[in-house]
């Protein structure tokens, strides 16, 4: 299938939109204001505007990166991540006390999760392409 100058197959065009789609009905429940979602939302919408030429795609895009910059951006123009939920001791019961009020010393003494992809595949995503 050729999608508005893209070459895709008509599986992934199928879960491009279906995966957009669900974030477009469910976007206020995917509102986390963590600085990779300033990516990972509007790529998707993006693509699936790409594939189906369709303007509430990239509406919600904009209108998701202009909540997220008024939301994130501080005076001086640098972007604060005010997520911090996966820095914070009190998120991840299993550390118990031993880092209530120390977000530092827990985000680098934390048990590392392996397989966990999070913050990692927008990369390796970008990798495969362009090698493909």
């Amino acid at each position: 299938m050729h999608a508005r100058g893209m070459d895709l197959s008509k599986s992934r065009v199928y879960w491009v939109l279906a995966l957009a789609d669900h974030q477009y009905i469910n976007i206020h429940r995917q509102i986390r204001y963590a600085i990779d979602d300033m990516y990972m939302i509007p790529i998707l919408q993006l693509q699936a505007y790409r594939v189906a030429g369709e303007q509430k795609y990239l509406n919600l895009a904009a209108e998701t990166m202009a909540d997220y910059l008024k939301t994130l951006q501080q005076s001086d123009g640098e972007i604060q991540d005010t997520s911090n939920w996966a820095y914070k001791p009190d998120s991840h019961p299993e550390v118990g006390n031993r880092y209530v009020g120390d977000e530092e010393n827990y985000y680098f003494e934390r048990a590392r999760l392996t397989g966990n992809n999070h913050g990692q595949a927008p990369m390796l995503w970008c990798a495969l392409t362009l090698i493909q």
